[in-house]
């Protein structure tokens, strides 16, 4: 019984491990559907850079790694700071940057989007120096001026020191990174020797080139000079630029002309041929930069349009051409004689200065005569006869004028104490009761109408003194003012 028993438990085994293997096959059958094909692919970007430090005013190639997508499809973005993003990646920082600034930066592929990088605005290092002049020749009592470029071109970082290597104790750095030669040298020692100069970048002097000088024995120019020019234009007929050359002991050295050069740094003012000679094109003053070689000097130039002519624009308003102006003294009385200037034809406009003059020719007197207010014009403090000089000159702030830049108009007044009439209104003021007996000034044209006439019975005009060119007029008469 124990046997049976044994062999229907072992068979019961086999068949339940049948059904098993049954069951786990249907699990992967062909038919069915299998999870790989049924999910989704999973896309992801990632955004990265070699380095999140990016220099002011420079640029930051970002890059990507996509996961089940093209990189070709992938997007930038700025999320925020300083800088534009262009369509492969590259990073602008904005001109407005400062250091510090962070900017966030983030990659797209449809809709989905990469981590976030964050870059910071720093100070942009240069990375290369070239000297400018690399290789020349110096003398004794010549100087050599080293300037300088750098790699990037948009380094903020570019302090640099100069040095000179090797044995060369007869040549000096000054602190205006110039290059000479000792004082204690003797050029017949040192002609031929050559001068290594190295610049080093302050910040990195892994940073570092050089400039190769060769020390020469025959005298050199090293200096020039140069006069200031004064010239009034339309009335001197030339003038030239005067340049002297001297050498480092103070030689004056013979120099061909025609190797000096100028260069003016405003030709509306002026202009200079190749034999220095200048022509004027306008008031005012420049600098002109002669050089020879290497050496230059600068040359101030003033440049004085004197006036054509001065005019009194609103004389004839007051008289006739021919006819003398009457004017009458009073504290708010002022005689506009609408002064005006006009530059000489052919240059630019001159920036002109005007002053008045004054005499009384009928006691000599030039003080206390009269007075001028911008704006208003001439109060008279005298009666007689007043001579007027008004003064239109071209000087420049330093300069003193003179008879070479300035222009004049000279006309005479009479100044009484009477009444100056312009309107018909003052000329009925003046003819009050209270008023008889005193000279009207008469300075503009009136036209009477009947009950204005001169002569009628009320007799208004009788007992006033007319002075001036201009007539009173009106039912057929035309009187001259001064016939009144």
């Amino acid at each position: 019984m124990k046997k049976r028993c044994k062999i229907l438990a072992l068979a019961s085994v086999m068949v339940m491990s049948l059904s098993a293997g049954i069951a786990c096959s249907k699990t992967y059958d062909d038919n069915s559907p299998s999870s790989s094909s049924s999910a989704p692919l999973t896309v992801k970007v990632t955004l990265f850079t070699d380095d999140t430090n990016v220099a002011l005013a420079g640029t930051k190639q970002m890059r990507v790694l996509v996961e089940n997508g093209n990189e070709t499809d992938v997007t930038y973005e700025i999320v925020s700071g300083p800088a534009t993003v262009s369509a492969n990646g590259v990073v602008t920082v904005a001109q407005t940057a400062q250091v510090g600034d962070k900017i966030k930066v983030v990659a797209k592929l449809g809709s989905v989007s990469s981590n976030a990088v964050e870059l910071t605005v720093v100070e942009a290092v240069a990375t290369a120096i070239t000297l400018t002049p690399s290789s020349t020749t110096i003398a004794k009592g010549q100087v050599i001026t080293f300037s300088a470029t750098y790699t990037p071109s948009y380094a903020t970082t570019t302090e640099y020191t100069l040095s000179i290597e090797g044995n060369c104790d007869f040549a000096e750095i000054t602190q205006q990174n110039t290059l000479k030669i000792k004082d204690t040298a003797q050029p017949q020692d040192i002609d031929g020797r050559e001068i290594r100069v190295k610049a080093t970048l302050t910040a990195n002097s892994a940073v570092f080139n050089y400039a190769f000088i060769t020390v020469s024995e025959e005298p050199t120019v090293t200096y020039l000079a140069c006069e200031t020019v004064n010239f009034v234009a339309g009335k001197d007929s030339s003038k030239s630029i005067i340049t002297e050359a001297y050498n480092w002991d103070g030689t004056e050295m013979t120099i061909d002309a025609n190797d000096l050069t100028y260069d003016v740094d405003d030709e509306n003012v002026l202009t200079v041929d190749a034999t220095g000679l200048i022509t004027a094109k306008g008031h005012g003053s420049t600098v002109v930069t002669v050089t020879y070689g290497t050496v230059t000097t600068e040359c101030e130039v003033n440049i004085m349009v004197a006036p054509e002519r001065v005019k009194f624009d609103n004389l004839n308003t007051y008289t006739n051409s021919v006819g003398s102006l009457y004017f009458g003294i009073g504290d708010n009385n002022y005689l506009d004689l609408g002064v005006a200037t006009e530059t000489k034809t052919g240059y630019l406009s001159s920036t002109t200065q005007v002053s008045y003059k004054f005499k009384n020719l009928d006691n000599d007197d030039t003080q206390d005569v009269a007075t001028f207010t911008q704006g208003k014009g001439i109060n008279f403090e005298q009666t007689g006869r007043i001579e007027v000089t008004v003064i239109s000159n071209s000087s420049l702030d330093g300069y003193e004028v003179n008879e070479a830049n300035e222009t004049k108009k000279t006309i005479i007044v009479n100044v009484n104490e009477g009444i100056n009439v312009y309107t018909l209104t003052d000329l009925r003021t003046a003819a009050g009761i209270a008023n008889k007996g005193k000279t009207i000034n008469v300075l503009a044209d009136l036209y009477l109408t009947d009950t204005d006439n001169y002569g009628n019975a009320d007799n208004r005009y009788i007992g006033l003194t007319f002075e001036g060119s201009k007539t009173i007029q009106g039912n057929g008469y035309k009187v001259s003012a001064e016939r009144l």
